[in-house]
């Protein structure tokens, strides 16, 4: 079965930073595959484009928020759970990267010693705390159901080693997917990673975005796995790293998704470590 043909009909999910780019083709990925949507964004009119591109039929509710107040998150799940139902998937998806400082930051790279303390806590709020957050308050529902997905989307290592202070919160996001993948083993709910493999062409790339968009990967390529991690096939896939620029959509499902991962975070280093009896 190729990911185009897989159902994840009667499935609730919750996607954040829908309103353009991975989220919106994410979640025009998941309405195709019959999942009931609620869309979060800080930006109200992008959520209203991302819906007329998805399908009907389905239950859609939009939250326009800036989940950056930790404050607004619980009432994003409650209004959730209230309107669509309670959320089987997760996708922690909403992020802010170096355009919000400058447009031109590969060639002009962010520093360290540049970034203010009120710089830092709005990176950390919105790519780090958010997820967290809103991974805890849908987990004991998924836990007590015996089913459910949560995906944090972060990005690649180079972009963690070399990019402030984007990538030292998508770090931290992917080190809380292998905790909470090791929390919630045996609970019948999984936690994985998806990265899209490269640069894509969304707002992220400020102003480059417009000179070599044709060079960057496309946002679409995010839609297959993030149904297939969705749905039951991938009842038994936890703690993973999924790359969709390596997910082959011509192979079957289960053949692609084996191509396209490794193990979460840094596996093979952290184990290492001398351990009292």
């Amino acid at each position: 079965m190729t990911t185009s043909s897989i159902s994840i009909e009667g499935r609730v999910a919750l996607i954040t930073g829908a309103g353009s780019g991975l989220g919106r083709a994410m979640s025009v990925a998941m309405s195709k595959a019959g999942a009931s949507l609620i869309l979060t964004d800080i930006n109200a009119a992008g959520l209203q484009e991302t819906a007329a591109m998805c399908q009907a039929r389905q239950p859609l509710e939009l939250v326009p928020a800036d989940i950056a107040q930790s404050d607004i998150l619980s009432s994003i799940v409650k209004r959730g759970n209230d309107a669509v139902g309670e959320i089987d998937i997760l996708i922690n998806n909403a992020g802010i990267g170096p355009s919000v400082i400058r447009g031109d930051f590969l060639d002009n790279p962010i520093r360290f010693w540049e970034l203010t303390p009120e710089i830092l806590q709005r990176f950390f709020a919105v790519n780090c705390i958010a997820a967290f957050t809103l991974s805890a308050l849908v987990a004991p529902g998924m836990i007590r159901r015996g089913w459910g997905r949560i995906i944090n989307v972060t990005t690649s290592l180079d972009s963690m080693l070399h990019m402030a202070p984007y990538g030292l919160t998508k770090a931290s996001l992917e080190a809380h997917a292998a905790v909470m993948a090791n929390d919630l083993k045996d609970s019948g709910v999984t936690a994985n990673v998806l990265v899209p493999g490269g640069t894509v062409a969304t707002s992220m790339t400020g102003q480059y975005l417009a000179a070599a968009a044709d060079r960057m990967l496309q946002a679409e390529i995010m839609g297959p796995p993030a149904v297939w991690l969705s749905s039951t096939f991938a009842d038994n896939v936890s703690g993973r790293r999924f790359n969709a620029a390596k997910w082959d959509a011509s192979l079957p499902a289960d053949q692609a998704a084996q191509q396209a991962s490794a193990p979460v975070a840094w596996s093979g280093y952290g184990d290492k470590s001398i351990q009292p009896t």
